[in-house]
């Protein structure tokens, strides 16, 4: 793998992981699945944690992020890499995003 698909793979996982687990786009998925399954499992369990900690857990959605487009560039390129390529660049600027906006927190911009 090159440097550059590495790159590419990077900043697109973040940035599923980060619709998945923060965007308020993604939070009525969020609120769906985690009513879905806390009425399927009303006492708990592993699938129930499972599932909390896939839609909560970036550390958790990531891994599954990277394994979902790792296997879609892989196996089904004419749709993994175009979504790979629109995550990633999406995914860049939500870091120089986060990173003005910590400079900026800093008091860093000067204001």
């Amino acid at each position: 793998m090159s440097a550059t698909t590495l790159l590419l793979l990077g900043f697109a996982c973040f940035r599923l992981t980060h619709l998945v687990v923060e965007d308020r786009i993604a939070g009525p998925l969020r609120h769906w699945a985690a009513g879905a399954v806390a009425r399927r499992y009303p006492q708990g369990g592993a699938a129930r944690e499972l599932v909390e900690a896939l839609i909560g857990c970036p550390w958790c959605c990531g891994v599954w992020a990277a394994a979902v487009l790792l296997a879609l560039w892989r196996w089904l390129p004419v749709v993994g890499q175009p979504l790979v390529w629109l995550l990633a660049v999406a995914g860049v600027g939500i870091a120089i995003e986060m990173a003005v906006g910590a400079w900026r927190r800093t008091g860093a911009a000067g204001g």
